[in-house]
């Protein structure tokens, strides 16, 4: 094996730093495709049954009337707080909706079996990927 010593190490900490701009990448992906969408978010998540000066208030609320740079800023400040805003319907942090369903993905049997099956392959890549950084041939 000719690999230097100290090459897993530095694998290791390449790739924690590629999730990085990996992340970045996503979180505005989200952010763009959910503002360029047809219609109003308010709008489409109570279903049209709200009247315009309700629909105004809505939008000041969540801070929708806001410049676009502005909306991206807020957005990108708070996600590393786990603030994701409120829902619409129930007025509900959406870190406690998100708690609250993570339990009920995986009671459910075939779900949990698809999601190890899933993990366990992606933990085969990145084993083959260990080893093939360090030197060795991984047949995957």
């Amino acid at each position: 094996m000719s690999s230097s010593s100290g090459s897993l190490p530095r694998y290791i900490i390449q790739r924690l730093l590629l999730v990085i701009p990996m992340m970045w990448i996503l979180m505005t992906l989200v952010f763009l495709l959910l503002r360029v969408a047809p219609g109003d978010p308010v709008s489409a998540a109570l279903g049209g049954k709200i009247s315009p000066q309700a629909l105004e208030n809505s939008k000041e609320q969540l801070g929708l009337n806001k410049p676009l740079i502005e909306q991206y800023w807020d957005y990108l400040s708070s996600v590393p707080h786990l603030d994701f805003g409120t829902s619409f319907t129930d007025n509900q942090p959406i870190i406690d909706v998100i708690k609250e369903n993570e339990t009920i993905t995986y009671s459910d049997d075939e779900r949990f079996d698809n999601d190890v099956m899933l993990m366990t392959g992606e933990l085969a890549k990145m084993l083959a990927d260990l080893v093939e950084a360090l030197g060795g041939e991984a047949k995957a």
